[in-house]
């Protein structure tokens, strides 16, 4: 039997060629050619260090830019205020004192020289004390030597006013209160003045200014031409020679001012004075203590404090539980800005008006302390 294992053997694999030895004669293929040389690759160079100085011109210039965006943010956030302010008329009012809300007292300021802005800026308080049935009293604060005419005679209206209304009308003298400060004064119910209170100085002063002189001295002139029916019309202009002749015209002017001053103080005070002509005799201009004001009948006490003051409203009121405001009103929208104040003296406030003061007659109920 034949061998299976025989018939089923695998082919022997086939031959592969054996490969020819190199050709050693042929010649060698060239080399690659070396790879292209770029620019040697150099370092930057150190920066340089800075000096001291250079520093601080750094630290300055970044200190002025953050301070300079604090600014602006200061700035706007203001003018954000202030425009908020802006035609804002209302009076405001600050409690001094919490107590029933129809027993209130009304505490109003007259400090500074008077001036008819002022007169105006005080009106919409007086208005106030005036027309609310809740306000029972007014306290008055002065603390003022004067000032125009008009406007003391016109804050001196406003207080008849309150009192018309059926409201006790209390003032509490603060330093000064002399001349149109105490103008404003003699109307009220009960006048109150600290130990060191200057008043009185009841009278006039005229004040003509006159630069014909130092025109003169520049060499230069104004030509001042009235109407010819209007003699008295430049009478007192202060780029004309003065004129002796005009004093009496200006002295009856101030005259009449005078006896309006003496006047109003007489109504005010008529209890006091049953006879104006003990008045008419301490109208002679002098400023007084608290004392002698107080011996001369002008005042009604002189050893109070703020505090008397309002202890005295609150009687003639008759209240048991006051409740005290003091009403003002929010600063204009160019005293905000320019920091002017409502009662400067326009004796000597430099600003637009200053050509008017210079070159306008003036009658003043004022005291300059000579």
């Amino acid at each position: 039997m034949p061998d299976n294992q025989d018939q089923f053997s695998p082919p022997p694999p086939p031959q592969q060629p054996s490969p020819s030895p190199p050709d050693l004669g042929a010649p060698m293929p060239p080399p690659p050619p070396p790879p292209p040389m770029g620019m040697p690759v150099m370092p930057p160079p150190p920066l340089p260090r800075k000096t001291l100085v250079s520093r601080i011109k750094d630290a300055l210039v970044l200190i002025v830019f953050f301070g300079s965006l604090l600014l602006n943010l200061i700035l706007l956030l203001s003018l954000t205020a202030l425009r908020a302010q802006v035609g804002d008329t209302r009076v405001r009012e600050t409690v001094l004192l919490h107590g029933a809300q129809n027993q209130q007292i009304a505490v109003i300021d007259v400090k500074g020289i008077i001036t008819d802005e002022l007169a105006e800026q005080l009106w919409p308080q007086f208005q106030q004390v005036r027309d609310n049935k809740d306000y029972k009293a007014l306290l008055l604060y002065v603390n003022s030597p004067g000032g125009g005419v008009g406007a003391s005679d016109t804050i001196a209206h406003y207080v008849n006013q309150v009192k018309g209304a059926g409201k006790k009308v209390v003032v509490f003298m603060g330093s000064v209160a002399a001349s149109g400060g105490y103008y404003v004064s003699a109307g009220a119910d009960y006048i109150m003045a600290g130990p060191t209170t200057i008043t009185g100085s009841i009278g006039v002063m005229g004040q003509l200014p006159n630069i014909h002189g130092t025109l003169q001295k520049i060499g230069a002139h104004v030509v001042v031409i009235p109407s010819t029916p209007a003699t008295r019309k430049s009478a007192g202009s202060p780029f004309l020679p003065w004129d002796p002749a005009n004093r009496d015209y200006f002295q009856k002017l101030i005259d009449s001012a005078h006896q309006r001053f003496v006047d109003v103080v007489y109504q005010g005070r008529q209890e006091q004075f049953p006879d104006i002509s003990v008045l008419e005799k301490l109208a002679d201009g002098a400023a007084l203590t608290a004392a002698q004001a107080k011996a001369a009948k002008l005042i009604d006490q002189d050893d109070a404090y703020f505090e008397d003051a309002l202890d005295k409203a609150a009687e003639l009121a008759k209240l048991d539980k006051p409740r005290v405001l003091r009403l003002s009103r929010p600063a204009s929208f160019r005293q905000l800005l320019t920091g002017a104040d409502q009662a400067k003296n326009p004796l000597v406030n430099i600003d637009a008006s200053l050509l008017d003061d210079l070159t306008t007659p003036r009658l003043l109920y004022l005291w300059q302390g000579q």
